[in-house]
């Protein structure tokens, strides 16, 4: 009994000591891919000169053990070696599969059970021909009994080890899921782009073509990542691999510009606005980093970008949406759940997250595509408000023409009346006759709608468009801009009191002091005034 204490104590206590150890032989014998980064052990070659009798010389102190399942190396000049002690106990042969495209040249050397050496050379910078298996992926060869491997990695961008090993069943099984989520990917975002393209057309509205040049952008980003592009459209340009960052500088851009139309930041948040056609501009120098070849500072600075990007364009859609705005919901609701697969990927490959689940390695492409599909939503939701902003107009317009047309009506009767008294040489003393009524042409996603100018109780620029309240509680989106109504309605008691705002004087309940001072109108909304129209507007107002 108590030989089996004392045992099952010094157990224990290997078990112990050996906790958190990074494993140094890797047995495979099953039929599923297994990560190899936490069994490589690294060497950091700065003479980029090491070939296979210098590597086997190498003492084994000089390698570094790693924990993680993708090791990165961050931006590197130097060759990155990886050792691999591999022992296979199936009798068929293994694969090792390389799915990092900033892997510009992949060296391998394998040494089997004979002492034999097979050498195999690849990556994204070599023939698309070379490869063993013509496919978006780098696959080697490891043979039947491989009992080391040598890879050597290098690249101008991050190095990231993401590899695996598989018998060739498992690497097929792997493949045609693989290519069936490609397909499903590329088909989604095409049937994006088609369908937002078909609303470009039918409205010709700017912002639905800056969402579709989005999407293209992003498409190309996703494709390019995954090495489809090499595979499929320049298979014989290896160089133009060599173009990582600025795909994602033209995609960031394109995304900020769409936030700013769709967010109206100009008329809703002026100061993130002139923050973000700031940023737009530093970002649209970062291309010019990597035109001249500073690679470590372009991808950093390219990473970089994204982060502030993810960062600005949350503040200001939660700033946007606290301020009213419906419409920011699914754009907020998109791009959350876009973060949340860059959150989940890059806790993967640092290791955080162990799982290789299908949903995990694609967590970035499968984000994209929530991406694309919430951010259509909040287009067509955009799309229903306006509508309904226009239906509300619509009617409130036929009422007060409604009210017209009886007040017309009775004049009409009372006129007649007077002329049969008249003839009875009587007199009828008649008021005024009522005023035809004054309208507005409003052009908007319905077509043109009719408002009675005493119904309008201010408008507001919104860039190229132009919002105008009514005395409903209801609001209607203009396409025109606010400079266009100014002539027309600034000639019957309305004022541009503000670079941004038309007020209806008769709508005017309040003033109150300021710098330029506060307007606070019917429906208890607060026009700004500027300091240049302050005197104008109280000597109008008899202040």
């Amino acid at each position: 009994m108590l030989k089996k204490v004392i045992g099952l104590i010094c157990w224990c206590l290997v078990a112990l000591a050996t906790q958190g150890q990074p494993l140094t032989t890797l047995v495979y014998n099953g039929t599923k891919m297994l990560p190899l980064g936490r069994y490589f052990q690294i060497y950091e070659d700065t003479t980029q000169m090491l070939e296979i009798e210098q590597l086997r010389q190498l003492p084994p102190t000089v390698f570094q053990k790693t924990e993680k399942n993708a090791p990165n190396f961050e931006v590197r000049k130097s060759k990155i070696w990886l050792k691999l002690t591999l022992q296979n106990q199936n009798q068929e042969p293994l694969f090792l599969l390389c799915d990092e495209e900033n892997i510009f040249k992949l060296e391998l050397y394998v040494i089997d059970a004979k002492d034999s050496v097979m050498y195999y050379k690849t990556g994204f910078l070599e023939n698309y021909n070379s490869r063993f298996f013509q496919n978006n992926q780098l696959t080697l060869p490891l043979g039947t009994h491989p009992q080391t491997l040598y890879i050597g990695i290098s690249g101008d961008a991050t190095l990231l080890a993401s590899m695996y090993v598989a018998s060739e069943k498992a690497l097929a099984s792997w493949q045609h899921w693989n290519d069936t989520f490609e397909g499903v990917f590329l088909g989604w975002m095409l049937l994006v782009l088609l369908y937002n393209l078909f609303i470009f057309v039918q409205l010709r509205e700017r912002l639905y073509l800056t969402y579709c040049v989005y999407v293209i952008t992003c498409s190309f980003v996703v494709i390019r990542l995954e090495g489809i592009g090499f595979d499929l459209l320049w298979p014989e340009y290896p160089s133009f691999n060599r173009w990582i960052d600025t795909p994602s500088v033209i995609n960031t851009w394109l995304v900020i510009l769409f936030a700013m139309q769709f967010l109206q930041t100009k008329a809703i948040v002026p100061r993130l606005h002139r923050i973000l056609q700031v940023y737009l501009g530093i970002v649209c120098c970062l291309p010019l980093l990597e035109f001249f070849n500073i690679r470590p500072l372009s991808n950093n600075l390219t990473m970089l970008s994204f982060l502030i990007s993810c960062a600005l364009l949350m503040t200001t859609a939660i700033t946007v949406f606290w301020k009213g705005l419906q419409q920011a919901r699914f754009y907020l609701l998109g791009w959350t759940v876009f973060l949340g697969s860059v959150v989940v990927i890059t806790l993967w490959k640092m290791g955080i997250i162990t799982s290789t689940h299908f949903l995990v390695y694609n967590a970035f492409p499968i984000g994209t595509m929530l991406e694309a599909a919430l951010f259509s939503f909040a287009l067509a939701d955009r799309f229903r408000i306006f509508r309904q902003e226009a239906d509300d107009a619509r009617s409130l317009s036929l009422k007060r023409l409604e009210e017209n047309e009886k007040l017309l009506t009775e004049y009409q009767r009372v006129q007649e009346q007077n002329r049969q008294l008249q003839q009875k040489n009587s007199h009828v003393i008649l008021k005024d006759a009522p005023q035809p009524l004054k309208r507005l042409s409003v052009p908007s996603m319905n077509g043109m709608l009719l408002l009675p100018l005493s119904d309008i109780i201010h408008l507001q620029a919104m860039g190229s468009y132009c919002t105008i309240f009514l005395t409903n509680q209801k609001k209607v989106m203009a396409s025109k801009p606010l400079a266009d109504f100014e002539p027309f309605l600034v000639e019957n008691e309305f004022m541009r009191v503000h670079k941004s705002h038309l007020i209806n004087l008769r709508q005017v309940v309040r003033y109150v002091k300021g710098d330029g001072g506060t307007l606070v109108m019917t429906d208890e909304s607060e026009v700004s005034v500027s300091r240049t129209k302050k005197a104008e507007l109280l000597a109008i107002l008899g202040i």
